[in-house]
């Protein structure tokens, strides 16, 4: 191999070693990394609190619970008999896919996030035809001892198209 071709090559090793030292110690991958996290915990928690088969009530709260944190827990967890037996007896059955997803935020040194979601979802309750819905979320979440967990689940107000 002539010199002019292996001095090219070894300027091509050295430029590629050099990119894939910066890209191993780069915090903008470890900080996508933890929006993806939160985003996949976001879009399964925000599927299951719009997820409930009265079938299976009691499955469905402790699911929710599951997925939240501070009052909004407090509020599924503090649930009494009168209120499981209204919404046994509403016999809802609701099922959602997220149809997109976006962190709005993320704290990460504080353990707080913001993330945006589209919800796509179908209720049905007693004897009902299923009702299928498009609606728009944000969620706050939380990190806690057991990893990130909803604290705030609310609608986002938008104009109908006309």
């Amino acid at each position: 191999m002539p010199t002019r071709n292996r001095l090219a090559a070894a300027a091509v090793a050295v430029w590629f070693g050099v990119a894939w030292v910066k890209a191993a110690n780069d915090d903008g991958l470890e900080f996508s990394g933890k929006r993806d996290e939160v985003d996949r915990v976001a879009r399964a928690a925000i599927k299951t609190m719009n997820t409930l088969d009265y079938r299976k009530l009691d499955e469905g709260l402790a699911d929710w619970a599951n997925a939240t944190t501070g009052p909004l827990h407090d509020e599924i967890a503090g649930l009494t008999a009168d209120k499981k037996k209204q919404l046994k007896d509403a016999k809802p059955v609701s099922s959602a896919e997220i149809a997109s997803s976006a962190v709005k935020e993320l704290d990460d040194r504080g353990g707080k996030a913001t993330v945006i979601a589209t919800v796509e979802k179908t209720v049905q309750t007693a004897n009902s035809k299923p009702q299928q819905s498009f609606q728009p979320l944000q969620a706050t979440l939380t990190r806690t001892k057991d990893g990130w967990k909803l604290e705030t689940l609310d609608p986002v107000p938008y104009a109908q198209p006309q």
